[in-house]
């Protein structure tokens, strides 16, 4: 792993539900529409169409926070840089104590999430990482997994 590797923060769910809520509020309106002397007539007052637009909204909303904020991780031989727009953080690996891949339940779901947790000398909690929020999720675990084995040798 001796090229810098940097994986960014996937916003690939939040345009796939806006384009899929906006499909469906298009085909609610034109069936609860009515065509009357060649004009097409649209409920926009309807609680469901109401409901579907503050969805589309909230997730355009929430897309735009995603992408404006650019948060990225660079992982490297020296260590593990997490970036957003506004700052930088870079731990090495005299700083990283540990790295554990685990797998997690999140709000009572039965679902398991891939979490990994790096314990950082001097922070109290570890950080969570949930690999499957960025792109290349497999490239980050493998880099996260060599970063691993490099800490091992180092002790």
């Amino acid at each position: 792993m001796s090229e810098v590797r940097k994986y960014s923060q996937t916003i690939d769910f939040y345009w796939k539900s806006i384009s899929f809520y906006s499909i469906v509020l298009i085909l609610y309106s034109l069936m609860a529409g009515s065509i009357e002397e060649g004009t097409l007539s649209l409920k926009l007052a309807d609680p469901f169409v109401i409901l579907l637009s503050i969805i589309i909204v909230a997730s355009a909303l929430s897309m735009l926070s995603r992408y404006y904020g650019e948060r990225a991780i660079t992982v490297t031989d020296q260590g593990i840089q997490f970036s957003n727009r506004f700052r930088e953080k870079f731990y090495s690996l005299s700083q990283i104590e540990g790295i554990e891949f685990a797998r997690e339940r999140i709000f009572r779901s039965r679902r398991r999430y891939s979490v990994i947790k790096i314990k950082v000398a001097n922070k109290i909690m570890p950080i969570r990482i949930r690999p499957s929020a960025f792109d290349e999720e497999n490239g980050l675990i493998e880099d996260l997994k060599r970063l691993k084995s490099m800490l091992k040798g180092k002790k």
